[in-house]
This record gives C-alpha cells, structure tokens and sequence, in this order.
C-alpha cells in the first residue's frame, strides 16, 4: 500500500477572513509532448493578474445571472494563500533543461506574491518529497507539502492534495520509480539512441559462436542500464497513459476516496469537508456521503495546452487554465481567458450539465447568450455547448 503522509492542519481557526485562497493543479511544466505542451507564458500572465489583485485588494467579476447580488458580480478578494495541487513541474517527461526554461521566470513572478505559497506535490513531482519544508521565496515563504494540506476558511473545512491517491494505478508505490527512470533517460539525451543500437547489436552476436564470454554479458548489461530507461520513456509512457483508470472518470475514483477518506487522520475534526484536488485534469463538482461525513468535492482542471486533436470534445481537452477561489461566502471555479488576460466564472450548475452530457439539468435561462455576457471564450462556448447539450438553449 501507499503511503499516507500525515497532513498539515495550518489552523484550527479561521484564517484571515478578508483574504482569499487560490487553488490550481497540473501546469506540468516542462511537458513538450507531441499533442500537450505546459503553458508557462499563460501561467505568467495569470500571476501577474494575481500579484495586481494583492495591490488592488478586490477585482469584480461578471456573474451574471449566477450573481447572488443585484450588481452582477463576484468580488474577488487578495490571496492570503495560494495552493499549487501537485504536477506543477514535470518529473517524468520532461528534461530538467526544458523545467528549468518554463520555471525560471514563475519562480521569479512568485517571489512578487506576498501571498504564501502551499505546494501540495503530485505523483509526477512525487521526487521533491525529500525537500518538503519551508522556504523563503520573496517576501513570503513557500511550503513544500506531501500528502494533504488542511485549513479553516469562513467556517469550513478544506483538504487540498493532489489527488492520484484516489487512482487505481496509484494503490501500489511502484510507480515512485518513474523520476529514477526518467533520470536515467536524459542523462545522455538523444545519444542514447546509439546505445540502444549497440544493445540490439550486442543481444544479436549473443547467439554467435564466440559471444558468451564474462565480458560480453557485462556489455549486455551495462548497455541494457543505458537503453532500458530510455525506452521506457519513448514508448513505455505512451502504453501507460492509454491504461484505463479513474483519471479521467472522476465518479469511478471514489472508490479510491472512500479508501483514502477511512486513513484521514483529521476526518473527526468535522463531518462537512470540502476536498480540493487535481490529477484528472478535469475540471468536476460533486458530493458524497462516507458514514456521517458529507465530502463536497472539487475537481481542477489543468493549465496543459492542447498542440492537436483539436476534434477531441473530451472535457479535459475542451477546458483547460483554471483555478478554484475560496474566500469566507463561496468556492468557485474560474477559468482564464488567455487572449484576453483575465478569468472568467465557471457556474457549478453548468459543470454539472456539462459532466451530465445535459440531460439531468434544466435551467430556466438561455446558456449560450449567459456565459457570452460573463466572458466566456467563443470558442469555449462552442467546443462546452456543442457536445454537452442538444439544444444551446435549456430555457
């Protein structure tokens, strides 16, 4: 089994109750796949919209008819806390030359934040266990966390962690491995190319009369060390993303959430928990009942862009750059219009429709001509309504 870190309680009060917590997961930078690249730049611009927010102390955003005021929108609020939900750097396919390009000017526009900075780590930054601590990082220090991070915030009960601890794939500790492959792979680039040549070269003259000397098992071996790990992350990793397991069905995970939930050392703290996560990459709102606990569960997308299959109507392909923000009175998603540079509110009732294919949610307004009049993206509007409702219209 895996094992359960204990988790941080920071508070057993509230925390600052005229503050914020902002909440993303999964900007795997570092990731240049052939279909997925992170996206540093829209990362940045989302800072810096967040280190404006610290100065100004509340931004409005459009609500429309989502508002619970007669203004028509959402006052959001500076960050006392900013939550990274694990998978922000990509340990597993990602070179530490192309991490260290998409990170360089991050780290620098963090150190602007005053907010502190939680980061909760993922399985594929599972490697910077052995630096969990605190660090100084401007004029505030970031956390570097295992497992789950708790706080109080307007009365209730959040847990934040990554999130693969409710995936299948995930129950046994084998896949730790995977930085130590990863490591292995890159240490000699595209050169390994050569070794693997001379492996296939070397295990072909084995059947040779003459080949079976103590040295000739030993070359086998030591170019079986160099090619192995670099094989395994050419092609291996392409048969493990294809695996089916709950990371992209979020209600198939909750077998793997009742079986975390009955660990949670911190579970008698409360019967009304919030729990925060990432993993899927897709963007989910749902509750559940575990004995008398009621868990209201929030599920973030991630910040990878999307290089092709641009007909996939997947939802973690369709939606993607989003954060949770959680202040005293709400939690609510927003996503973040990269062309435009500011977020945009993502209605619950519209995520569930959406996860619901539309047919279990009907509301009494026209859908298209209401998330236009908050902001959405066109073609956001056209990828989310086109697959999930018959009619753009559910008045």
């Amino acid at each position: 089994m895996s094992r359960q870190p204990k988790p941080t309680l920071n508070s057993r009060v509230d925390s600052d109750p005229d503050t914020s917590i902002i909440v993303v997961a999964d900007t795997h930078f570092g990731l240049r796949k052939e279909n997925e690249h992170s996206d540093p730049n829209a990362f940045s611009d989302f800072l810096t919209w967040v280190t404006a927010l610290e100065k100004k102390g509340t931004e409005k955003v459009n609500s429309g008819v989502w508002s619970s005021t007669q203004e028509g929108a959402i006052t959001v609020k500076a960050p006392e806390k900013v939550v990274f939900l694990g998978d922000i750097l990509e340990l597993w396919d990602a070179s530490k030359q192309t991490i260290d390009a998409c990170t360089r000017s991050i780290f620098q526009s963090l150190s602007l934040l005053s907010a502190e900075k939680i980061y909760v780590l993922g399985n594929h930054d599972a490697e910077l266990a052995q630096l969990a601590d605190d660090y100084p990082l401007g004029s505030s220090s970031v956390h570097i966390q295992e497992g789950a991070y708790c706080v109080s915030k307007g009365g209730r009960k959040l847990v934040f962690l990554h999130g693969h601890e409710f995936d299948k794939l995930f129950a046994l500790p084998s896949w730790r491995i995977m930085p130590v492959i990863n490591n292995a792979a890159t240490v000699f680039g595209s050169y390994t190319w050569l070794f693997v040549f001379l492996l296939g070269l070397d295990f072909f003259l084995m059947f040779w009369p003459g080949f079976h000397s103590v040295a000739d098992w030993i070359m086998l071996i030591v170019l079986g060390a160099l090619s192995v790990p670099f094989l395994v992350t050419q092609f291996g990793r392409n048969v493990w993303n294809k695996l089916k397991s709950t990371k992209y069905k979020t209600k198939d995970s909750e077998v793997g959430l009742q079986k975390w939930w009955s660990t949670f050392p911190e579970k008698s703290e409360s019967n009304d928990w919030n729990i925060v996560y990432g993993h899927t990459h897709v963007i989910g709102f749902w509750s559940t009942k575990l004995g008398n606990a009621e868990l209201t569960l929030f599920n973030l997308p991630s910040w990878v862009k999307d290089v092709g299959q641009k007909g996939d109507v997947s939802l973690d392909m369709v939606f993607r750059h989003g954060f949770l923000y959680i202040d005293k009175e709400t939690i609510e998603f927003f996503g973040w219009d990269t062309e435009k540079k500011k977020p945009f509110l993502v209605p619950k009732d519209v995520i569930q429709a959406r996860l619901q294919n539309g047919d279990a949610i009907q509301v009494p307004y026209d859908v298209e001509k209401e998330l236009r009049a908050i902001g959405w993206p066109p073609q956001l509007i056209e990828k989310w309504l086109g697959y999930s409702f018959k009619n753009k219209s559910l008045a």
